[in-house]
């Protein structure tokens, strides 16, 4: 956003409706981060927040009509690359949240390096050394801005690192 941590004035996230796992990563992430900045915390409802977004770059005036979908109420019959297929209908996977493959759905690439992996070691703690994910890091870094690559496998460990970075520079 450009904007430094000196000028936020106060942390908002979603506080619900939603998975209670992902909310609790994200609230108490925000909360940790109003915390440390002295600054108050403010909870959004997750559907109203999506209902006022358009307050924030248009001039729109209410009443305005607003179709907002919860994908909670669809059954996905089966997958094809990016496209999930109901019923009646299909509809591209570009939300975000849980469960969303970027790779579309039963990418053949994927399944067969998948295949290739169960074969051997399927997890092991970051502890360790592991050539793929040097490899990995490795092609991030030259491909990116970074110098550095952290993995986890959790919003917890996320953050944590998050929360380390806010310390140290803050």
């Amino acid at each position: 956003s450009g904007i430094s941590l000196d000028k936020v004035s106060a942390v908002a996230a979603t506080s619900g409706p939603g998975l209670i796992i992902c909310l609790s990563v994200g609230l108490n992430f925000a909360k940790s981060l109003a915390s440390s900045l002295n600054v108050p915390f403010i909870g959004v409802n997750h559907l109203e927040g999506h209902a006022l977004s358009p307050k924030l770059h248009t001039n729109i005036n209410y009443p305005y009509l607003l179709l907002l979908i919860s994908g909670g109420h669809s059954q996905f019959l089966h997958v094809k690359g990016s496209w999930l297929y109901t019923k009646h209908d299909r509809y591209l996977d570009f939300s975000s949240g849980i469960a969303v493959n970027c790779l579309g759905h039963s990418n053949k690439i994927l399944k067969n390096a998948l295949q290739s992996q169960s074969n051997k070691l399927w997890h092991t703690s970051n502890l360790y050394t592991i050539s793929e994910q040097e490899k990995v890091a490795e092609q991030l870094c030259k491909l990116s801005f970074a110098d550095k690559v952290f993995f986890c496998n959790s919003g917890a460990e996320a953050t944590d690192g998050a929360i380390k970075i806010i310390r140290k520079y803050h």
